[in-house]
């Protein structure tokens, strides 16, 4: 059987999904107070499509406007934020959200659910939450986050970041409840892979130190792989 997805697009207004502002969910990961840097790390996730479809693969690409007709493609190299569970919910509700749309990604869609990470000045972070703690989780403007990827690539300056930065204070958001539902998952993605663990070790394979020490740390990325 053939598999076809829909990615549908919309203009460059920055807006989409039902008419809802693009948001990006970002996770605390380390707070930087240096002299010279004083800077919030937060980590977020992507989709990616790092190979070449298989022969029975078959995408499209669906661009309003555009004849109202899709166009195939062979996704590689493709990079997709991920920004909610849907185009119906605005904001992860539940634990059973991520894991359900991850496998989605994953297993069925054949593509890979990685982690990235982007700075922020942390006058900007406090503004909408003071003294931010790992875990927490932000929403932020499509407008900021790509300010922020621009400055992680190295395309614009730190002074030139900070400057950017004042007009969009209003476009970040500190999200209690979804700072709890991934805490929850992150949580149980760490039993999940301790109990791995254990298996692995009684069968006289156990895992690496290196492996065995980072399940030790808690906090965004900690996520069960295959």
């Amino acid at each position: 059987m053939t598999k076809t997805t829909t990615v549908s697009m919309t203009g460059a207004q920055g807006r989409a999904w039902n008419g809802a502002a693009i948001d990006v969910p970002v996770i605390v990961d380390e707070v930087k107070n240096l002299d010279q840097f004083q800077m919030t790390r937060c980590a977020y996730y992507i989709i990616e499509a790092p190979e070449p479809p298989g022969p029975n693969d078959h995408w499209s690409l669906e661009l309003l406007g555009l004849d109202d007709q899709p166009v195939p493609v062979a996704l590689f190299g493709l990079g997709g934020l991920i920004c909610r569970p849907s185009t119906d919910a605005a904001r992860f509700e539940s634990v059973r959200q991520i894991d359900s749309l991850f496998d989605a990604i994953e297993l069925r869609a054949k593509l890979l659910v990685e982690i990235a990470d982007l700075w922020l000045p942390n006058f900007l972070v406090d503004l909408a939450r003071p003294s931010p703690r790992r875990g927490d989780v932000y929403r932020i403007g499509i407008d900021l986050f790509k300010m922020a990827h621009a400055y992680r690539a190295g395309r614009i300056s730190a002074a030139d970041f900070y400057l950017g930065c004042e007009p969009l204070a209003q476009t970040i958001e500190f999200s209690e409840s979804e700072t709890e539902v991934f805490a929850q998952w992150a949580a149980a993605q760490m039993d999940a892979a301790r109990r791995n663990q254990h298996r692995l070790a009684d069968r006289g394979k156990a895992l690496p130190a290196v492996v065995s020490a980072a399940l030790l740390e808690d906090g965004p990325g900690d996520r069960e792989t295959s």
